[in-house]
């Protein structure tokens, strides 16, 4: 794995892509998760790396941090809302975590590109999570439920998300049917 950052790595990671699993007890021993608040430091496509404080999942056992993709994503929209709101739904890379000394003092100070790096800890590891196939089943049986969520082929319009009831998440199929993702098609539409 290329590294980035100039300090030693740190953490084993897992951004969290289930909105409805919030891992108190680490997927890897079993045990009881704490709760622990890092500098994240992360690229937003296309502009330099940003850092936010976020609260996550920590296993001291495993040294597994894990964050919650949904709660970091609205971190995210609240942080570019006012001062770039066209990287909004934009694809990003969590890189890694600063020591809070610095990112408090970034919070003072903007870092610059090359002290944000110098200060980087990269991530020892980068683990994705892919539930069981009893999980993967009800997970599709969830997901083939009711209006607006069943697959359609592009062009096929579909219930609007008021209508199903259900919002789509950022990386779902829109549900206007274009075969696009959800934020690179209606999400700023229907923020608005």
């Amino acid at each position: 794995m290329t590294r980035l950052g100039k300090q030693p790595p740190r953490y084993r990671f897992i951004l969290n892509p289930y909105a409805d699993e919030r891992f108190t007890s680490c997927p890897e021993c079993d045990r009881p998760t704490e709760e622990r608040k890092l500098p994240l430091v992360i690229h937003v496509d296309p502009l330099n790396p940003v850092s936010v404080n976020k609260t996550c999942c920590y296993c001291p056992g495993c040294d597994l941090l894990i964050a919650h993709r949904d709660e970091l994503e609205a971190q995210l929209e609240v942080l570019f809302r006012q001062h770039n709101p066209d990287v909004i739904g934009n694809d990003y890379l969590v890189l890694g975590t600063l020591d809070h000394d610095v990112w408090d003092r970034g919070r003072q100070t903007p870092l610059t590109i090359q002290e944000m790096m110098d200060n980087l800890h990269d991530f020892q590891e980068v683990l994705r999570i892919h539930p069981t196939n009893k999980e993967e089943k009800s997970l599709q049986r969830q997901r083939h439920q009711g209006p607006g969520q069943l697959p359609r082929s592009p062009g096929t319009p579909q219930a609007t998300p008021a209508a199903s009831g259900r919002k789509p998440g950022r990386n779902d199929p829109c549900w206007c049917g274009s075969g696009k993702k959800y934020k690179n098609c209606h999400l700023r539409q229907d923020a608005q």
